[in-house]
């Protein structure tokens, strides 16, 4: 009757680091393998491969983005170029310093947006915004300049409130699609009419005639001071004027018609509009589609009317919103991330939040630097942090409840990073990797965001001979797994995959060419693989794993010291063929990526079908011995492996 010498199971991951028969060795940790994945409940399918995505573009750009349910590509052709893309709300955010690059979602131009003129600034880093209207998106530079001149002003009969006092007004120009205010003109830098004073028993008003738009700028926001408060402020808002009114328009005897107006919001009455070339005072307003103008021609619906001049007044009560003055326009940025829908820009080492509401504005007053001064290479959204991969270490942007004070940054870790792929966050975890003298190590926050140090000791072998500048970490959720991949550079990018419900690392996994970029995108690891000169996207696992060749290998076990007889193998799942390595005293351990080194080969049932298939052999005197398993097909399950045999010195 013949013995169970050894149980080989798969659930206790891969760990290629572990000795030839020693201490460390285990039944249920994998030794050596390619292209398997480690299941739950403790068995091994063959992995899919990757599946090419584009269809109408030859290559694309070095990186990928996620922009919800799509994938976003800047085109260029620098690996570590400074770039990045994000979706705000329906906007696109976006900057690279490679300049006048073309953006693209889901490889296209056209489908499922159009994307006409989004391009790159022709300035290095210029943060660019790209509004969608229906399906077509159109580009500008972001951020609004403090305007030149809040128009020409003027004190006027015709008031109703009985305004009294010295006043002043302010205004700043705004861009409606994304709630973006500029600076404001104020009276110090435009003498000359922004203060006035005026008597009630004149019945006054103020009249502005708007000046020219700057580019980007859709609508005006006009501040005044309270009454006798002009030559102080503060400044609060009066009215907000659009540009061109919302909606068209037709007049017929002076009778104002509109389809899809907001008259009461946008105009007042003595406000000039522009139609058509011809000028009219607005006289009375009674609803939203319909008033009436003092004199002038008729106009043939549908037009579009510009507003050309505005009346002012107010009383105290009135005024509501206080003007802000800390709009400024985005710095030249290495870097964009949104964390809670905020975009955060970073530029060599100064982290540098937009305003909440005003997500084109960057305050240079809430602007921080790092804690280090390195350089910021990439930031990361946590788990109610914020991670900064820099050039000295890993630092950390924690929140406060203060609104002048919103942020601080504080360093934890003193590994330093060289590109942006070098990290990926998974469940609050970062996962990073970073090089060493000794190839690279991959290394995770723990709870307080110190470094894990041990977390890939298991696999630090395989890493012994990587080079950081080549390897990209990705996210796959579908295999809830975390992907460490290493480009060799010739050939082959290897990925090692960390089973995030395991907690364990599975068998490595094997793509042609260099990937350069990894993205989460609708749930799916998206890849940018590189062959040539040539960037590409593909789905990760989105193949359909045909002729896929695997095999793993389990680790060597002795009993106990004595020599032994292997006599039978249980094999459990399905596979094509199996393989017994020998070690013996005094020689070379064979290496078991090599099948030619195996002392015997026997044939499984095959990949269509999972059961126990028992295989019959003689070897003898193996001291320690290694079982691998191979197939070639999408159907292959490893499972269990049971190696029977005799103990010698024990008669059966």
């Amino acid at each position: 009757m013949y013995q169970p010498l050894v149980v080989y199971s798969v659930s206790g991951g891969y760990r290629p680091s572990q000795s030839y028969g020693g201490p460390d060795a285990a039944p249920n940790v994998l030794f050596r393998g390619l292209n398997y994945w480690l299941r739950p409940y403790g068995r091994l399918v063959p992995v899919r491969g990757v599946s090419l995505r584009q269809t109408g573009l030859s290559t694309t750009g070095p990186r990928i983005f996620p922009l919800n349910t799509n994938r976003g590509v800047i085109g260029g052709t620098v690996v570590n170029a400074k770039s990045s893309l994000v979706r705000y709300n329906q906007a696109l955010f976006y900057l690279s310093q490679e300049t006048g690059q073309q953006v693209y979602i889901n490889e296209s131009t056209t489908t499922p947006f159009t994307l006409t003129g989004v391009t790159t600034s022709t300035t290095a880093g210029r943060l660019r915004v790209a509004l969608l209207s229906g399906t077509a998106y159109a580009a500008h530079n972001a951020g609004l300049p403090t305007p030149a001149s809040i128009g020409t002003v003027s004190i006027e009969a015709g008031g109703t409130k009985g305004m009294d006092g010295i006043v002043s007004l302010i205004a700043s120009a705004k861009r409606i699609a994304t709630e973006t205010i500029s600076n404001p003109a104020t009276v110090a830098a435009n003498s000359g009419g922004q203060t006035q004073t005026l008597s009630s028993s004149g019945n006054n008003r103020i009249r502005v005639v708007l000046p020219a738009a700057i580019s980007g700028q859709d609508a005006w926001m006009y501040g005044g001071t309270y009454w006798g408060q002009g030559n102080f402020g503060p400044w609060r808002l009066i009215r907000e004027v659009r540009v061109t009114i919302e909606g068209t328009i037709g007049i017929a005897t002076q009778v104002l018609t509109g389809t899809g107006t907001r008259f009461t919001r946008d105009l007042h009455v003595g406000d000039v509009i522009t139609v058509n070339g011809a000028d009219y005072t607005i006289a009375t307003i009674t609803s939203d589609t319909s008033a009436t103008v003092v004199s002038g021609a008729d106009q043939a619906a549908p037009k579009t009317a510009t507003v050309k001049e505005i009346v002012l007044e107010w009383r105290n009560g009135e005024l509501t919103d206080l003007f802000e003055f800390d709009n400024d326009e985005p710095p030249i940025l290495d870097g964009l991330m949104l964390f809670n829908n905020v975009p955060f820009g970073w530029r060599d080492n100064v982290l540098y939040p937009s305003k909440i509401g005003n997500p084109e504005s960057f305050p240079r007053i809430l602007a921080r630097s790092t804690q280090s001064g390195a350089n910021i290479v990439h930031a990361l959204a946590g788990d109610a942090r914020i991670f900064l991969l820099t050039t000295n270490g890993l630092e950390v942007v924690t929140f406060t409840q203060n609104p002048a004070d919103p942020f601080l940054i504080r360093q934890v870790w003193s590994f330093g990073f060289s590109g942006p792929a070098q990290a990926v966050v998974a469940e609050g975890t970062l996962f990073a990797a970073v090089g060493t003298s000794t190839g690279v190590k991959i290394v995770r926050t723990r709870v307080d965001d110190s470094p894990d140090l041990e977390f890939a000791a298991p696999v630090e072998s395989d890493m012994a001979t990587w080079d950081v500048s080549r390897v990209v970490m990705g996210l796959d959720p579908s295999n809830g797994a975390v992907l460490a991949m290493h480009y060799d550079g010739s050939t082959y990018t290897t990925i090692i995959p960390y089973m995030l419900q395991q907690g364990v690392w599975g068998l490595p996994i094997q793509v042609t060419g260099q990937v350069v970029s990894a993205a989460t995108v609708n749930n799916t690891c998206e890849l940018i693989i590189k062959s040539g000169a040539e960037f590409k996207v593909y789905q990760w696992e989105g193949g359909t794993g045909a002729g896929t060749v695997s095999f793993v290998a389990f680790p060597f076990l002795d009993k106990d010291g004595p020599r032994q007889t292997i006599k039978a193998i249980k094999f459990t799942g399905a596979a094509d063929n199996l393989y017994i390595f020998k070690g013996e005293p005094g020689l070379a351990i064979p290496d078991v990526t090599d099948i030619s080194k195996a002392v015997v080969s026997l044939p499984l049932a095959g990949c269509d079908v999972q059961h126990q298939n028992v295989v019959f052999t003689n070897i003898p005197n193996a001291q320690s011995f290694s079982v691998r398993v191979d197939s070639a097909g999408n159907s292959a399950v490893v499972t269990e492996v049971v190696v029977n045999g005799i103990v010698n010195g024990i008669q059966r």
